[in-house]
């Protein structure tokens, strides 16, 4: 998924996979060449032919760009057996159950999304669409969550400040996962204070988003949780040595 106002890095993220074709929407196909573009309305009105093959685990399942702040973003290959493992590892931690609501207001060019689409219909859950550019606008995301009658929200920290910063009060009930930045102390005293469940999650790109997840009940220890099942993280020295308690070293999946 490329943003479309991203420019020229659409064109840069196109050809670093060389097999892409671009289904485009209402917005301005990126500049790329014409034989690798294809609008949506006219896919969508090409007759269907069935299945030729059963794809298998190892099969890409998407390509999602990292943001590129250390430098060129590339394009992460995640497979099909990765995004089932994502989905049911969050499904066995029972983040999100039968009968809520999550809010998926992330772009389709953040990974988060992913989680955000599939896992509520995997759990017997619902999501909850809003248009592009509402997430980037606080007040419409919060009259979007309460006409939404939202009971659950993957958010970056900054975004949960920018939907309090407008006087928006959080349900009753409402559960938050927070992800993508550092849970800091204050953003989580007031989450709690609001009677909010909060949980956190950390990953890469590269590994299917969230490797960790923990809840959070105190300001004074947060971590990034324990790992999913299947995942192992290790934390280790300049040799590649586990560290000793309370060390400080490299984060490794």
């Amino acid at each position: 998924a490329i943003e479309p106002d991203q420019g020229g890095r659409a064109s840069q993220q196109l050809s670093d996979v060389p097999d892409a074709l671009l289904v485009h929407g209402d917005q301005p196909s990126p500049d790329v060449a014409s034989q690798r573009v294809v609008s949506l309305n006219a896919l969508l009105e090409t007759p269907a032919g069935p299945l030729t093959d059963e794809p298998t685990g190892d099969v890409p399942a998407y390509v999602v760009f990292t943001s590129g702040s250390t430098g060129r973003p590339k394009g992460a290959v995640n497979t099909r057996a990765g995004l089932g493992w994502l989905l049911d590892s969050w499904a066995t931690a029972g983040i999100l159950t039968t009968g809520r609501t999550l809010l998926a207001q992330s772009s389709l060019a953040f990974d988060m999304s992913v989680l955000q689409l599939l896992l509520p219909l995997l759990v017997g859950g619902r999501v909850a669409l809003v248009a592009p550019g509402v997430e980037r606008d606080a007040p419409a995301l919060a009259a979007a969550c309460d006409a939404l009658s939202i009971t659950d929200l993957l958010s970056p920290p900054t975004s949960w400040r920018l939907l309090r910063a407008t006087g928006w009060r959080p349900p009753l009930g409402l559960r938050v996962l927070f992800g993508a930045e550092r849970v800091s102390p204050d953003v989580l005293d007031d989450a709690m204070d609001c009677g909010v469940e909060v949980w956190t999650g950390w990953g890469v790109s590269e590994a299917s988003a969230c490797v960790t997840l923990g809840h959070l009940t105190d300001s004074g220890r947060i971590s990034l949780g324990s790992p999913v099942p299947g995942a192992r993280v290790r934390i280790v020295d300049a040799s590649g040595r586990d560290c000793e308690d309370d060390d400080e070293g490299e984060l490794w999946i």
